[in-house]
């Protein structure tokens, strides 16, 4: 009896470990869920806005939301940011996020409620970008200088989201 139970439970165990992946894969993943809907023109005079409705504007080549999110992880981890900066070597290229273009109404608030804690950390990290030569050179050709840095995002290829004001 014992055996029989111990087969039936390793089956089952079996079983589900295999078929659990094997659904997963129907399933969208995070930024899928979160596309919208290609929109079309109402008419002549309305432009067609590229799927991209009102609510969820872009800010360059993000989404307000996404952008949203990686400025306050940005400014919540600034020190860390501001080590980086100063190990960077390479500057594979940099975008510039400027905080006015995503952070309105209620957003403001937040943006300014998460920048009260980081005040020396991003002191920190401009300094780090005034002393990085590659970055601040990228900065200036994209007209911003190290102390309208409010954040950056440092990516594994050596790109560098800098969130500024």
């Amino acid at each position: 009896m014992k055996r029989t139970l111990s087969i039936a439970l390793a089956a089952f165990c079996l079983t589900i470990s295999i078929s659990v992946p094997v659904g997963a894969q129907n399933l969208p993943t995070q930024h899928e869920a979160k596309q919208p809907a290609a929109a079309m023109p109402k008419s002549d005079v309305t432009p067609n806005t590229g799927g991209v409705a009102p609510e969820n504007e872009k800010t360059g080549s993000i989404p307000r939301d996404d952008a949203m999110n990686s400025l306050l992880s940005a400014i919540a981890q600034t020190h860390s940011s501001a080590t980086a900066v100063s190990a960077m070597k390479q500057v594979r290229g940099v975008r510039v996020v400027r905080i006015s273009d995503i952070a309105k109404g209620d957003d403001a608030r937040t943006v300014a409620n998460a920048m009260k804690d980081s005040g020396k950390d991003r002191k920190a990290l401009q300094s780090a970008v005034r002393a990085n030569p590659a970055l601040s050179a990228k900065l200036e050709a994209q007209n911003t200088n190290a102390s309208q840095v409010v954040a950056a995002k440092i990516e594994a290829d050596g790109t560098v989201t800098v969130f500024a004001d």
